[in-house]
């Protein structure tokens, strides 16, 4: 297809970047899988995402926040 437009959605549902606000109230004070599994494995390298905008989230060791993003 000539000129076809593309869309890629990436869902992450199951990757948890911080804490909810009643995290107290179900024993989850500090939960953030993605930052923790980051810390724990010395930072990640995932280009793709990080020039998508994955910096821009949150602090993630190892991923660039000062990107200007190619996705939405």
């Amino acid at each position: 297809m000539p000129n076809a437009r593309r869309a890629t959605v990436i869902v992450l549902d199951g990757v948890g970047a911080g804490e909810a606000p009643d995290a107290a109230s179900y024993g989850d004070v500090g939960s953030d899988t993605l930052s923790n599994t980051a810390r724990a494995v010395g930072g990640f390298e995932l280009p793709a995402l990080e020039s998508l905008g994955l910096g821009r989230i949150k602090p993630i060791l190892g991923v660039n926040p000062n990107v200007s993003p190619t996705g939405a």
